[in-house]
């Protein structure tokens, strides 16, 4: 049976869940984006999700959390080191579901996954 450090590197977000969202521009600020999709059939809280990842993450700056919909939420940094550090402690989860985290770009007023 296949461990699950194997599965995860193995798991990528479709085309769907990739697709582009509109950001507003943050005035020349520094930011970077994770977008993350919850496997769970409940209801998600962005509260409960911000209130508990800011908890467990102890980032260096505070972040933004954007519900996106469809139990996709998109994190939104000041820091590049912080992104890096939640990237480090993969796989996460949230009330005992996995959540898939993907590092996005802004491009042009718009985000894309990083190939």
């Amino acid at each position: 049976m296949e461990s699950l450090s194997d599965l995860w590197e193995k798991f990528s977000l479709s085309e769907f869940e990739g697709s582009h969202y509109v950001v507003e521009d943050s005035d020349g600020v520094s930011e970077y984006f994770l977008a993350a999709r919850f496997y769970t059939g409940r209801m998600l809280s962005i509260e409960a999700i911000a209130k508990t990842l800011k908890g467990i993450w102890r980032t260096r700056r505070d972040f933004e959390v954007r519900n996106m919909g469809e139990h996709r939420v998109l994190f939104i940094f000041r820091d590049e080191a912080d992104v890096e550090q939640i990237m480090k402690g993969e796989p996460w989860t949230f009330d005992k579901h996995l959540v898939a985290l993907q590092r996005v770009k802004k491009t042009y007023g718009f985000e894309q996954a990083e190939v």
